[in-house]
């Protein structure tokens, strides 16, 4: 369902060009040792039986990234995810693997991740209406970077503000305070959530942002 009306946010639903993450290392060796099984047993050909393009050197693949750093890429971990679930291996569905995940950035831009980040992240509360709320009221989402900010002068608002958002998808810093710590901003990869949820960036005044509809049917 579309998460700008149900606001549920689930891993499938984010761009998968967008989106690096870590795994649990118990988990994330299960998955791997499995996949390099049902390859004939060489790294390699994991990357050959879920059509990812084969580097000259053969060596700086996604899957040996995955092996060495515990990062991927999620438009390659929904490919192996589909490939370990069509030979019966539903424990490494995307719904399963949500819930086994150390952390979640963006590709580009700043460095920010969410840590632990709590799936499904469920904006369908009292702490997400607050989020957005405050972001419609007296914050944004910024259009170039996508870094969602929040202006108050109350420190108790910004920290309450903080709070539901940690609340809702998991560990997140601020990455910076500005006009005289009037303002909190946040990594891209919160603002990616957003966006995904149906927010738009850009200007309150030009945009003129209406809630989501899980909003409004909130009771």
């Amino acid at each position: 369902m579309n998460p700008s009306e149900t606001g549920i946010i689930h891993l499938r639903d984010l761009p998968e060009k967008d989106i690096c993450l870590g795994i649990k290392e118990e988990y994330l060796k299960n998955l791997l040792e499995i996949a390099k099984r049902f390859a004939g047993g060489k790294w390699i050909n994991i990357s050959k039986k879920i059509n990812l393009p084969i580097p000259k050197d053969s060596f700086s693949t996604p899957i040996r990234s995955m092996r060495r750093r515990n990062v991927v890429g999620l438009d390659v971990l929904k490919k192996l995810s589909y490939f370990l679930v069509s030979k019966g291996h539903n424990k490494f569905s995307l719904e399963n693997i949500e819930k086994n995940l150390l952390f979640l950035k963006s590709r580009r831009g700043n460095a920010g991740a969410i840590t632990s980040p709590k799936f499904p992240m469920n904006f369908n509360s009292k702490e997400g209406a607050h989020i957005v709320s405050c972001l419609l009221h007296d914050g944004g989402i910024d259009i170039r970077n996508l870094e969602p900010f929040y202006s108050n002068l109350n420190k108790e608002l910004k920290e309450d503000f903080y709070l539901s958002v940690k609340k809702v998808v998991g560990e997140i810093n601020t990455i910076s305070k500005s006009h005289m710590y009037k303002e909190i901003v946040f990594p891209k990869i919160l603002g990616i959530i957003l966006v995904s949820l149906g927010l738009v960036p850009g200007k309150r005044q030009i945009n003129n942002p209406k809630f989501p509809k899980f909003i409004l049917d909130l009771s």
